[in-house]
């Protein structure tokens, strides 16, 4: 069961070290008869309940929406939805459902759905809604110091320094690392060694799970990938000494001399919560050595966490590691320690680095720039755009002066971690989850690597020091239009959109063998099985290419799944969100949908598979968020021209059945099997 106040049991490490690792899995309960449609709503809350115990917030909110269309208006569901949604982060899904929950709880017996409403306002950068929100929270709760309250102080505060670093952004640009780097699982941890070579970590690894035959888990491993000719190639898991089987290895530090890697390894307690140890690993003979677990001191006791782990040189004297932990000694939730390591790697005490970096909250992902004898990190306790936002802090030789906010675009309102700073001090990589990153279903579901260059002068502007202000600026003393602007930038970058959109089908989707006309199915269930068969297609491209080109071909399908199917999904949302934008300020909207397939099958059949096509486009816009657009076509003010055309000329398509590696499994087949909105007008 989901408590009242959830947060006091957040499980702070499996957003970074495994992160949103659980594929989609409706389509097997869907065949199941275990839970069916006809079932009472209780069925479906007990499957939403024991999801979420595992952790898997995704079919936990699948169970629970289904629970309440069994059931209707229910509040305590409602609260459960909007709970697993915002624990994978689907910000505006999640902020629709906690609305419903403060609209419906006349009992008031979820006051914190309040405060979560507010958050995931300010997640999407509404900061003066999210604002009103949180003082709304405040009013009610009528509670003593704890940490909701503390945060809601913060966050009321930090609503207008948001507005503040919106008006005067650094002048950097930030950019995702692409496909050979990135997944649509989560990719996290990102270290660059000679601006060159990349380490990172990947939750996107299936394995079986021991001793449970047929059960399988996903798992983090540690990844690397070289820069050549300006590109990264495709990215690949090191040595096996590092990435053991059935374990979440992840977070790798190597320090500069790469004679010394520190990393973790991760695993799920009786409460499927992560506890994290680390251990290091020494460069020997070409190779890097079994890993020891660190056992100095205070790291690594069984009732902590220990992750995160950065190393910084420390000139003669060997090292600098810093870690995070929720070990006793720190001042709130997940604390930032430092230990020195000796040349011959003798690790001492821990130390915390201090509540002038420490807060109440998280305080994660550090990473110490030698050059600048600076502190970065990542925390929720200091004012922030949103989410876990980068801050710096200068070493002052026996302190930390007080952190400094990076600004935008290096923060955005999502999460922003794992900065770190190459050798030139003006490029680097980071991990968000912020809008253009890949994704299985929530926009900002899942974490991406992206690299960052800045100009020097915009660095030292970055790099001085500023006093923490004694005075807040307050958001009626921000001038309407600069108010507006600041408000809506986030959203008004959401409405840059340009067609055609291209969405893409597994062979012989929706409803193979039939020829009707329109079906039951949405685009969104069949875009997350088709991605499930990204092995299945590479295996049977490449199979027709000699050994040589095999590695070229399977590259080119990993990129359409990746690039084009994967973007296609992306954009989809974005583009109803945008139609929905210009709905809601009183437009009508036309669009023109047009359905394709391959040349497989005869033109009659594909005609109607066209046909099938578009229905299940249909079939998405009419149930987006809730059926908000639904309205609008009954309304007749989003109006929807279908165009099925079945079989269209694409080159190099073979329509021969038994040449499936061309037919079916070929990057052109596969962008052949296609809809597209060709065009948008509003009147």
């Amino acid at each position: 069961m989901i408590t009242k106040n959830p947060d006091c049991c957040f499980d702070l490490y499996k957003p970074f070290l495994f992160p949103h690792r659980f594929l989609i899995s409706i389509i097997i309960f869907l065949i199941s008869n275990t839970i069916v449609a006809a079932q009472p709503a209780s069925s479906f809350e007990k499957a939403g309940d024991k999801a979420f115990a595992k952790g898997d917030y995704f079919n936990a909110a699948y169970f629970f929406d289904q629970a309440l269309d069994v059931k209707g208006k229910d509040v305590d569901l409602s609260f459960k939805k909007a709970e697993s949604q915002r624990l994978y982060n689907d910000y505006k899904n999640a902020a629709l459902s906690y609305s419903r929950v403060v609209a419906d709880d006349d009992g008031h017996k979820y006051p914190l759905a309040v405060f979560y409403l507010a958050e995931m306002k300010k997640c999407l950068g509404l900061y003066e809604t999210a604002k009103g929100f949180y003082k709304m929270y405040d009013l009610q709760a009528k509670i003593t110091k704890d940490y909701f309250a503390l945060k809601t102080d913060l966050e009321i505060r930090a609503c207008d320094t948001a507005l503040k670093l919106l008006a005067a952004p650094i002048k950097a640009t930030v950019t995702n690392m692409g496909s050979n780097v990135n997944s649509v699982y989560s990719d996290f941890a990102g270290l660059m060694l000679n601006s060159k070579e990349l380490y990172f970590s990947s939750n996107k690894f299936e394995e079986t799970v021991p001793g449970e035959k047929g059960k399988k888990t996903f798992v983090s491993k540690i990844l690397t990938s070289e820069k050549k000719n300006n590109r990264y190639v495709l990215a690949k898991p090191i040595d096996e000494v590092i990435n053991t089987e059935n374990e979440n290895n992840s977070n790798a530090t190597i320090s500069a001399d790469k004679k010394l890697m520190v990393f973790c390894r991760c695993k799920s307690d009786s409460i499927n919560k992560l506890k994290c140890k680390m251990y290091e690993s020494k460069f020997a003979d070409k190779e890097w050595t079994i890993p020891q677990l660190i056992s100095a001191h205070q790291i690594n006791l069984d009732q902590y966490t220990y992750t995160q782990p950065s190393l910084s040189t420390n000139g003669n004297e060997g090292y600098l590691l810093f870690f995070v932990s929720d070990m006793a000694g720190g001042f709130g939730k997940a604390d930032i320690w430092k230990s020195n390591v000796t040349i011959d790697g003798t690790i001492n005490e821990p130390v915390n680095v201090g509540n002038t970096i420490n807060t109440f909250a998280d305080d994660v992902t550090p990473f110490y720039s030698k050059g600048e004898e600076a502190l970065y990190f990542s925390s929720e306790g200091h004012e922030g755009l949103g989410g876990f936002d980068i801050f710096r802090s200068k070493n002052n030789g026996n302190s930390f002066s007080y952190p400094v906010n990076i600004g935008p675009p290096l923060n955005s309102s999502t999460n922003d971690l794992y900065f770190t700073v190459n050798d030139n001090d003006t490029t680097g990589v980071l991990t968000s989850n912020r809008t253009g990153s890949l994704f299985i279903k929530a926009a900002t579901c899942c974490y991406d690597l992206y690299y960052y260059i800045m100009p020097k002068e915009e660095k030292k502007k970055m790099t001085g020091e500023i006093q923490k202000s004694s005075s807040v600026i307050s958001l009626d003393d921000v001038p309407m239009s600069t108010r507006d602007t600041a408000t809506r930038s986030m959203i008004e970058q959401e409405l840059e959109f340009t067609f055609p959109l291209s969405l893409y089908f597994d062979n012989d989707q929706p409803d193979p063998g039939t020829i009707k006309e329109t079906t039951k199915s949405s685009y969104d269930a069949l875009h997350v099985e088709y991605l499930k068969n990204l092995d299945k297609y590479k295996k049977n491209y490449a199979a027709s290419f000699g050994k040589n080109e095999r590695d070229t071909a399977s590259k080119k399908i990993t990129d359409f799944f990746n690039v084009d199917l994967n973007a296609g999904y992306q954009r989809l949302d974005k583009m109803c969100n945008y139609i929905l934008k210009l709905l809601e300020r009183g437009k009508t909207v036309q669009l023109t949908v047009k359905g394709s397939t391959s040349p497989l099958a005869d033109s009659e059949y594909n005609y109607h598979l066209s046909q099938r096509r578009i229905s299940c486009f249909l079939n998405y816009i009419n149930a987006y968020e809730s059926g908000v657009l639904k309205t609008y076509i009954q309304n007749k003010k989003l109006e929807i021209t279908e165009e099925a055309q079945g079989e269209t000329a694409f080159k190099n398509v073979s329509d021969q059945a038994q040449n499936k590696a061309q037919s079916i499994y070929s990057p052109e087949a596969a962008r052949a099997r296609r809809i597209e909105v060709t065009s948008l007008s509003v009147k």
